[in-house]
């Protein structure tokens, strides 16, 4: 087991910090600690809370960890894990832990000391997370069974249920009725106390990777276009809305509205009688999966590793933070090589031996070069889920974060790192350049409103993406001037949510003799630009 406590300061610095907060999460909210396991596949469900603990299924194991600090309670199996994962998460029902895994196996754990109860082995893989319906406890196999188990003792209970098409892997239970969607596009309510089909009802058309939501006596279904509501006892139709968008995932339900995504990050946010509550959608950027509300705000996974929290009274974005990985998987890609150089001059740094040279001969080109990039983020699996002031996070590469202003503390500011072209190259400041760098904070995240470019003390348009990179771009008749001859000098300030703030400076040699700069090939960030090489009579330097 790994823990990591990215900061650990005195606590009292953050009470003065937030002395007078509310309750709940209503906004940036720091990183008090990341807790990681090895798993062979992404986990997935929604945290579990017991008292002081939160419950996660990872890989091969459960997990019971202290909510406040992230140290461990116990782990089942306590030896070896399972031979396969629990990759659709685990549920709890009273002081017991249920988790299927994708091997056959159905395990009822003592949630309180991590022992286990009963097991129960199917004859085919479970395909579904399980659920507690009554009595029993239900999943589903890859034979398109619907089995049933005695929840306090994992005897079989009745027949299993054979659908005639394929049952979607998501399933919720609502009393003592089991909900699935198909591959036909019906939704089936499943009575275990009569064990038979309750209701049936068509729509035209259910994704397979999750597409309702059941809250209080309601389902919120997504279906094509339509957000559509339905009534759980029976499946009969309260109110449907077309959005005139493709609709992704599962929508989110609240006492307070309903949030669902399309396909382009689109969130549209409904009153409780389906109607959109804003004139138009909030742009949150690729999905990485379904919203989800956490107190009174909605979080919404992107495919940039982010977080983002939306007020859903404004529709406005209060906090994105994007999550690190544990290790940066590292990747390889050829750069091109640079341009030519000019007259002779100073020794550029792509493979160049030049110095300062004189008048006779042209510079030499940067030469060709293996860059490596890292991938900077990593992409929320499940659900997010709030306990208290907790916020409960879990991730695709088997970590868990948990955020919380009273127990997490940041007094350290963002990193900057310049990406295009490296600090100290001689470049031309003429159109068309781009200079990228990549800001970065591990404790709360970068407030975007913070960000700042000046060159020479002159202030710069930039563009600041969700994930961190930041642009600025010379080009013709465009909105910042070319970068003068002579030395210049790039200064980036950026906050904190908190308000650490960093200012850095970076130096560039300006001599717009040479060819444009223009922007990094793709796939890669790092300069591998030619300078200007040595002329005849000139004082050699060292290549490199």
């Amino acid at each position: 087991m790994m823990r990591l406590i990215l900061r650990a300061l005195p606590g009292i610095a953050l009470a003065a910090i937030f002395a007078n907060a509310m309750a709940d999460i209503t906004g940036p909210t720091p990183l008090a600690w990341r807790w990681a396991e090895s798993a062979k596949a992404s986990p997935s469900g929604t945290p579990q809370f017991l008292g002081d603990n939160v419950i996660v299924a990872v890989g091969g194991r459960v997990y019971s960890l202290n909510k406040a600090t992230g140290n461990l309670n116990w782990r089942y199996p306590s030896g070896e894990p399972i031979a396969g994962s629990f990759s659709n998460g685990c549920t709890l029902s009273g002081n017991t832990v249920y988790a299927a895994g994708d091997e056959k196996g159905l395990y009822a754990i003592d949630a309180n000391t991590g022992q286990l109860k009963w097991q129960y082995v199917a004859d085919a893989p479970i395909t579904s997370n399980a659920v507690v319906s009554g009595n029993t406890v239900g999943f589903v196999t890859n034979k398109q069974n619907l089995v049933f188990v005695d929840s306090a003792t994992g005897a079989p209970a009745g027949a299993p249920f054979t659908s005639p098409a394929v049952i979607h892997d998501d399933i919720a239970a609502f009393g003592d009725q089991v909900i699935y969607t198909t591959a036909r596009g019906r939704m089936v309510s499943f009575d275990t106390s009569s064990a038979r089909a309750k209701w049936d009802v068509d729509f035209r058309s259910l994704k397979p990777t999750g597409n309702f939501t059941i809250f209080n006596d309601r389902i919120y279904v997504n279906s094509s276009n339509f957000v559509i509501c339905v009534r759980a006892s029976s499946g009969s139709a309260i109110w449907q809305e077309n959005l005139g968008r493709d609709l992704i995932g599962k929508p989110a339900a609240s006492d307070s509205g309903i949030a669902t995504l399309t396909a382009n990050g689109e969130l549209y946010l409904l009153n409780t009688n389906g109607r959109p509550m804003f004139g138009k959608p909030a742009s949150v950027g690729v999905p990485a999966g379904s919203p989800s509300f956490v107190g009174n705000m909605v979080q919404v996974p992107t495919a940039n590793g982010a977080i983002n929290l939306i007020d859903p009274k404004s529709g406005t974005s209060v906090w994105s933070y994007v999550i690190s990985p544990i290790v940066r998987q590292a990747a390889q890609s050829a750069a091109a090589a640079g341009p030519s150089g000019g007259p002779g001059g100073i020794g550029g740094d792509g493979g160049n031996t030049g110095g300062l040279g004189g008048d006779a001969g042209p510079g030499g080109g940067g030469q060709a070069q293996t860059q490596t990039q890292t991938r900077n983020y990593t992409l929320v699996a499940g659900f997010a889920a709030l306990s208290g002031n907790s916020l409960f996070v879990l991730t695709r590469d088997a970590s868990l974060l948990m955020f919380d202003r009273d127990l997490g503390v940041d007094l350290t500011p963002p990193n900057v790192e310049m990406l295009w072209p490296f600090a100290g190259n001689e470049i031309a400041g003429k159109a068309p350049m781009e200079m990228i760098f990549k800001l970065e904070d591990l404790g709360i995240g970068i407030n975007p409103d913070s960000v700042k470019v000046m060159v020479n003390s002159k202030e710069y348009v930039h563009r600041l993406t969700n994930d961190g990179f930041l642009s600025i771009l010379i080009i013709t008749r465009g909105a910042n001037p070319q970068i003068a001859n002579g030395r210049a000098t790039i200064s980036v300030t950026a906050s904190d949510w908190l308000g650490n703030q960093i200012k850095k400076d970076f130096s560039i040699v300006i001599d717009n003799s040479l060819a444009p700069l223009g922007s990094p090939p793709t796939g890669t960030t790092n300069n591998n630009q030619g300078g200007l090489g040595g002329g005849g009579g000139g004082r050699g330097g060292d290549g490199s």
